[in-house]
């Protein structure tokens, strides 16, 4: 996968896979998307972590059904962990509310 140098690129990716109405989903349980996905998580700046990080824990129960999900979860901890200097686990947590 090429080094994406740019921040505006690194940017743009992540919020058109986080914003793309359930891609990320999609994209974290298909047998080859969710390598990108995992790349994303460590080559992506903080920020763009978090959203992948944030749509992820708010899916938990779902993606560890799928064996690709559970390979993106796992990234997602390890990364979380290092960043951490402790063992961090992705726990459910309730989609967020919309007001109408």
């Amino acid at each position: 996968m090429p080094e994406l140098r740019d921040h505006e690129d690194r940017q743009a990716i992540t919020r058109e896979i986080v914003d793309n109405g359930g891609g990320c989903l999609d994209m974290t349980i298909n047998p080859y998307a969710n390598y990108v996905i995992q790349r994303m998580v460590f080559m992506a700046e903080e920020e763009q972590v978090r959203l992948l990080v944030d749509e992820a824990s708010r899916n938990v129960a779902y993606l560890r059904r799928y064996s690709h999900g559970q390979h993106v979860l796992a990234a997602m901890e390890r990364f979380l962990s290092a960043k951490a200097g402790r063992q961090v686990f992705l726990v459910p947590r309730p989609p967020l509310l919309t007001h109408q």
